[in-house]
């Protein structure tokens, strides 16, 4: 192989597709589940976790606010967040 040429990725391999494809959630989850767990935590009602994290903006100053979850791995925890509120 040339060194010159670049690699580029077979736009018809279905299963690399596939691998990547996102998958988005369905209706109830983004208009019903997803608000009202917000609704929830921002009023401090912990659902499976959660919490709201509030930090400073780094040129700002504002304070910015997210949702995140704690999650187990391997045995370790870290953290999955939600968009910004």
């Amino acid at each position: 192989m040339d060194s010159d040429s670049p690699i580029t990725p077979n736009p018809d391999d279905s299963a690399a597709k596939a691998h990547f494809e996102r998958k988005r959630p369905g209706w109830f989850t983004t208009n019903v589940f997803n608000r009202l767990i917000a609704a929830l935590t921002g009023r401090g009602v912990s659902v499976l976790g959660s919490r709201v994290l509030e930090v400073k903006g780094r040129s700002s100053g504002q304070p910015r606010r997210t949702r995140p979850i704690p999650a187990r791995r391997a045995g370790q925890i870290g953290a999955i967040a939600w968009p910004p509120l």
